[in-house]
């Protein structure tokens, strides 16, 4: 078989042999079509190839074949690495080996951007007017927040003209107002990448729409443009005053995030202060 192209990074930059590392892989549609997650160790590294213990798994001598993309992941001193792998070669011995030739760069994944540690305050989820032709609970393409677009929240009181009880200011955002484009959210937690944040429902509030997260951190109000990856019932406290059935939304901050410093800088904080503490 012939081996991909493309410019890859150097295999100095690849575990060493004996290291243990962990193969993602995505099951055929007839065994399930879910992605699974191996451990397993680097036997050799030669001629530009990886070369692995084969991981064992149900279906493992059906699913092993050349051409099948991995993902392959290792913990260094920077943080865990990750890199897409083709297998190439099945090598059957004492030892069943899989070859692997790189299909991508290394790329360095910063723990603390996809790991939220919890955090108390009161926010505002705006939404984004979708295009007119676009599908119900779809958005527009990446406004900048402070775009004339984008609905801002208003008032003074606290982030986005927040009062103590989560209204807005200015009055919108009240229940039962039909036209609403803004909700009061309690944070729940937070990470370099994203939120989760707990409010009433909203037609507009679904996964798939883009909406301006407004909050206050390290001493600043920060307007992120996010994505609305998932929406769910919560049973979960929360600090808005309201008897209704409420929602965890997660979200994911759109790039550039403006604030980016000061929620890093928040981030370790929380992580610093739980590691103290015995927690993780």
């Amino acid at each position: 078989m012939s081996r991909p192209g493309g410019v890859v990074s150097p295999p100095g930059t690849w575990p060493e042999v004996n290291d243990r590392v962990r193969v993602r892989l995505e099951l055929p549609p007839h065994q399930g079509g879910d992605e699974i997650d191996l451990r397993t160790r680097v036997e050799d590294v030669h001629d530009g190839l990886l070369v692995v213990a084969a991981p064992t798994f149900a279906g493992d001598l059906h699913v092993a074949q050349e051409g099948l993309p991995v993902t392959l992941s290792w913990a260094t001193a920077r943080g865990q690495c990750l890199q897409a792998f083709v297998l190439t070669t099945v090598v059957r011995r004492s030892v069943p080996c899989w070859e692997l030739h790189p299909a991508g760069e290394v790329v360095h994944e910063q723990r603390r951007r996809f790991v939220r540690v919890p955090v108390i305050g009161l926010g505002r989820l705006s939404a984004v007017p979708a295009p007119a032709d676009a599908p119900a609970g779809t958005s527009a393409d990446a406004p900048a927040p402070g775009d004339p677009h984008v609905p801002a929240a208003r008032g003074a009181g606290g982030p986005g003209g927040l009062q103590s009880d989560g209204s807005a200011a200015d009055g919108s955002g009240e229940s039962g107002d039909a036209e609403e484009t803004s909700l009061a959210t309690a944070l729940v937690d937070l990470s370099e990448g994203g939120a989760c944040v707990r409010s009433r429902a909203a037609s507009w509030l679904a996964a798939g729409r883009r909406v301006v997260l407004t909050f206050e951190v390290d001493g600043g109000t920060v307007e992120q443009l996010t994505d609305v990856l998932r929406v769910t019932r919560s049973d979960g406290p929360s600090a808005l005053d309201t008897t209704e059935q409420r929602f965890d939304a997660v979200l994911s901050f759109v790039e550039p995030v403006s604030a980016a410093d000061r929620v890093r800088r928040h981030v370790m904080k929380i992580q610093i202060e739980n590691r103290r503490r015995g927690e993780r």
